[in-house]
């Protein structure tokens, strides 16, 4: 298993913590280095996160969407920033 925290650390907006470890204690090993494998190659690249749209980290485990196909911005934004809060881009 991998520790909730890894999933935590790396995941950009920060809200229903609870829930989501109750949901990725559930999940197989398979599963959680799936997520943290996208989550490490979505960072800074995903447009769509780029732009500022990042789903609840619940709604993102629910709903399998490590598994979604994504659209690359042409470049890492590495200037890339989240607000925990809102988890809109503080660019």
């Amino acid at each position: 298993m991998i520790d909730f925290a890894k999933f935590w650390s790396l995941y950009p907006k920060r809200v229903g913590k609870q829930a989501c470890q109750r949901k990725w204690v559930r999940l197989s090993y398979a599963e959680q280095q799936g997520i943290i494998e996208d989550l490490k190659a979505r960072r800074g690249r995903d447009k769509q996160w780029v732009n500022g749209y990042i789903p609840n980290p619940l709604t993102y485990l629910n709903q399998g969407r490590w598994e979604d196909e994504w659209e690359s911005v042409d470049h890492e934004d590495t200037s890339w920033t989240i607000d925990p809060e809102t988890g809109r881009s503080g660019q």
